[in-house]
């Protein structure tokens, strides 16, 4: 080996671990949705993205809390989004998306 070689290190070797911020175990993390949450997915629709109209207390979103929680805790401990309408659009779009292909799957992210 030349004595002008560089040893590459890899991007791990020099970042700290990064702890993941979210406890799994305080999930229901069952794979099958239950048919109360399969409902509930198939009468909001589109509204999973949570825009005009979005009402916590609706029985539909009670219904499928189990799902939410997870992807809440998830945006919240990272941080990364700036309080902006189009960024929080985004966030609550990405989150509809995962709902909108539970049902299609017939089953929850876990799975």
């Amino acid at each position: 080996m030349s004595t002008n070689s560089v040893t590459a290190m890899s991007p791990t070797a020099m970042a700290p671990a990064w702890p993941w911020p979210i406890d799994l175990n305080r999930y229901d993390r069952r794979p099958e949705l239950a048919a109360r949450e399969r409902v509930a997915l198939e009468v909001l629709d589109w509204q999973v993205r949570r825009r005009r109209g979005y009402d916590c207390d609706r029985v539909e979103w009670q219904a499928i809390s189990r799902l939410l929680r997870p992807l809440d805790d998830a945006q919240a401990a990272l941080r990364w989004c700036p309080d902006t309408q189009a960024h929080r659009r985004a966030v609550t779009d990405a989150v509809g998306l995962v709902l909108r292909r539970c049902l299609e799957d017939g089953t929850s992210y876990w799975a």
